[in-house]
């Protein structure tokens, strides 16, 4: 995770609390039991007013059988050198929806994505370019009862229309 521009915060009250400050990307490793529901929140905050912040989170699972990662979350609020603004956030939260099938981003993965949103205090005034001052995103993993098995993206794990 990253939010070049400021601070990003990944917090869950059983998992635990992630922070890391500017653009360069940080990884931590947990692992979390099976057949549980875990809550987190994320916030991303600017450093300095009207400069913007640009958050970027992946979420996978790891699948020893490959060994594999299966894209879980995919936040990101920013497009090249562009920190994020209404646009983007909305680009990002329409996208979301569109790639994800029954709470997954990759069908044969065993982590259900619920309750996925996101909000803003808002931002600057157009003439700061209309950079969010903040984002913020709640969401839920349940960790399925089941091994991973096959490849991201495998034809075996492909959900029927």
């Amino acid at each position: 995770m990253s939010a070049d521009g400021g601070k990003v915060t990944l917090e869950s009250p059983t998992v635990g609390r992630f922070e890391q400050a500017g653009g360069e990307e940080v990884c931590f490793y947990v692992d979390l039991p099976v057949s549980k529901i875990y809550d987190f929140r994320l916030e991303a905050r600017e450093s300095g007013r009207g400069q913007g912040v640009a958050p970027v989170v992946h979420i996978s699972e790891y699948g020893p059988g490959g060994p594999f990662w299966y894209a879980i979350v995919d936040i990101a609020c920013t497009a090249g050198e562009r920190r994020c603004d209404p646009e983007l956030a909305r680009a990002w939260g329409d996208g979301w929806v569109a790639k994800r099938k029954r709470g997954r981003l990759d069908p044969c993965g065993s982590i259900v994505v619920t309750g996925l949103r996101w909000d803003t205090s808002g931002g600057e005034a157009a003439m700061n370019g209309g950079l969010l001052r903040d984002f913020r995103s709640q969401f839920s993993l349940e960790v399925k009862k089941f091994a991973t098995e096959f490849p991201p993206g495998a034809a075996q794990c492909q959900f029927k229309q």
